[in-house]
């Protein structure tokens, strides 16, 4: 009876130690792994209930956006360049120079800075698109610009 309740119990054990596992992977694969495939370049989504308050809101979220992307490009340029700046004015051998800078030049590819203008230029052509809506949905005759001469 007792080589019977020492195998029981590894059984209990074994089957435990799966389910924490399953667990931590179940958390890993819902929670961990989506939060930094967003990586927060992500735009809000547009309002689902077309009231004026929701317009405005997405809106100011689309502005935020665009105000974080154009600090994120304008860091990463000064990034780069002082980065570069450093490195020339370091006493590295030409060959460390080199490799140095051609590493610098991989980190911050043009793809790199491509990627950061194509998110802010959508971010803008967003917001451009929700503020005709805007103004389909909601602008008066006396709201459009030309009515004002």
């Amino acid at each position: 009876m007792n080589n019977y309740s020492k195998n029981w119990d590894l059984v209990l054990q074994a089957s435990f130690v799966v389910a924490l596992l399953f667990v931590g992977m179940l958390l890993y694969f819902t929670r961990i792994v989506p939060g930094k495939a967003d990586d927060g370049q992500t735009l809000p989504d547009k309002p689902k209930e077309y009231n004026y308050f929701e317009f405005v809101q997405y809106e100011d979220q689309l502005k935020s956006k665009i105000k974080s992307l154009q600090v994120d490009y304008g860091n990463s340029i000064q990034n780069y360049q002082s980065a570069l700046l450093k490195l020339q004015q370091s006493d590295l051998n030409e060959l460390e120079l080199r490799e140095k800078i051609i590493s610098l030049k991989n980190i911050y590819s043009q793809d790199f800075f491509d990627k950061k203008i194509e998110l802010l230029d959508l971010a803008q052509q967003q917001l451009k698109d929700l503020e005709t809506l805007k103004c389909q949905k909601f602008c008066t005759y006396e709201d459009l610009p030309s009515s004002q001469q």
